[in-house]
């Protein structure tokens, strides 16, 4: 919880000072982000942004988003026309709720197949609302013939995803939007793809965003999943397998729990070629990690899947092309999976002689002075080399070892 707590300032400052940058490199003809900091009783502390409210716990949005039922209205919250409001003497609360005769209004302003947080009227405007109008357009109209306008404008959007504030700009807005064409069988896969692709670019190397995903959209992972297990493994398809897993992966990344569909990835990860399949182990990586440990040894733990998975881990380990960010990756969750499961999970031959030889090979690289520079490279080289016993074989043997390494260490230049 300490984490979590942390972690929400961390995200509440960046939100902060990406407002500041924003406003300073805005033109003339760009609308400034509306940021604002209140000090006054309740509402003291608060971030108010263009679409969020954030404080030091949790952010929640800046429109009141009202539904049949009563509903506590948060601190500095817009209250759209219309609504029912009381004072709950109970709860000590302001709260709010439709009236009667607004269901049907409320209903219009849904966009198909995005029934969960509905768009209300007062919607704000941002640097993009014109292009997803646009393309919203499309849902509501059902018109195949302008499939090929909306891939053009998402082309186009798919080139600012990457930028930081815009990407953050992009998933804090339109998410909805993207997820109703990432995730629609009815929509052409090219489309699909592309917002699969907008999703997945905004995401990439920006905290942010993959935190405002994790906290509001925390159902995001099993749809994922469910579209993956939706999918053939038809050449058509792979392309946007490909998006979905890395999209998994990245909200993974920053997740407080991290889920496996074993039949969904196994069947996929069968069809692939090598390449690709290094994208399921980065996700089997994050699984089977002492960040998940209370996930990974819940009840539905199956001891054939984790073998399996371990035999995969293992053999790629042994591949001379892997590089050295997925060769940490995988070792360091072999490792994960071996101390947990001790002599459940067996390791096989192959793997220990790759692991010895490894451990030579790189003992020589250490003698290099530009080698010995970097002390990262350094410190996983030891682990590599006290795993040898201390994880797979006998500990008594890895103090032996070392023990002996020491004293041929001490040794003079003559006595060798």
């Amino acid at each position: 919880m300490r984490f979590r707590s942390v972690h929400r300032v961390l995200t509440l400052l960046l939100v902060m000072f990406l407002a500041k940058s924003t406003a300073t490199s805005l033109s003339d003809s760009e609308q400034e982000p509306k940021i604002d900091i209140k000090q006054d009783d309740e509402e003291a502390g608060l971030v108010i942004g263009d679409h969020l409210i954030c404080n030091a716990e949790e952010c929640y949005p800046k429109v009141f988003e009202p539904t049949n039922e009563w509903k506590v209205i948060k601190p500095a919250q817009r209250l759209p026309p219309g609504l029912d409001i009381r004072i709950s003497l109970e709860k000590g609360v302001k709260e709010a709720k439709l009236g009667e005769n607004q269901e049907s209004a409320q209903n219009e302003l849904v966009i198909a197949e995005t029934n969960k947080h509905s768009e209300l009227s007062t919607k704000e405007e941002h640097e993009f609302s014109k292009e997803f109008a646009k393309i919203r357009d499309v849902i509501e109209q059902s018109n195949s013939q302008n499939w090929v306008d909306v891939e053009s404008v998402l082309d186009d959007l798919a080139e600012f995803a990457h930028d930081y504030k815009k990407g953050f700009k992009i998933i804090s807005n339109e998410y909805q939007t993207l997820e109703s064409f990432a995730f629609n069988e009815s929509v052409p896969t090219q489309v699909r793809e592309l917002a699969a692709r907008i999703i997945l670019s905004s995401l990439r190397n920006n905290p942010p965003s993959i935190d405002f995903i994790n906290e509001n959209y925390p159902e995001s992972t099993t749809k994922i999943y469910n579209e993956l297990s939706k999918l053939g493994d038809s050449a058509d398809n792979a392309l946007l397998v490909k998006r979905f897993l890395s999209m998994l992966d990245v909200i993974f990344s920053r997740s407080e729990k991290v889920t496996i569909n074993d039949e969904i990835l196994w069947r996929h990860y069968q069809a692939m070629d090598p390449v690709s399949k290094i994208k399921v182990l980065e996700i089997i990586s994050k699984y089977y990690n002492k960040n998940n440990v209370n996930t990974v040894n819940g009840p539905d733990k199956n001891l054939v899947v984790v073998q399996k998975w371990t035999n995969e881990l293992t053999n790629f380990l042994q591949v001379p092309e892997l590089d050295e960010f997925h060769l940490r990756e995988f070792f360091n969750c072999v490792c994960f999976i071996k101390e947990n499961f001790k002599e459940s999970i067996k390791i096989d031959t192959d793997f220990i002689n790759w692991l010895i030889v490894e451990i030579e090979s790189r003992r020589e690289k250490s003698k290099d002075e530009v080698y010995k520079r970097d002390v990262d490279q350094l410190e996983f080289d030891d682990q590599l080399a006290q795993s040898r016993h201390m994880v797979f074989g006998n500990p008594n043997a890895a103090r032996l070892k070392e023990r002996l390494y020491d004293e041929d260490s001490n040794l003079g230049a003559d006595e060798l």
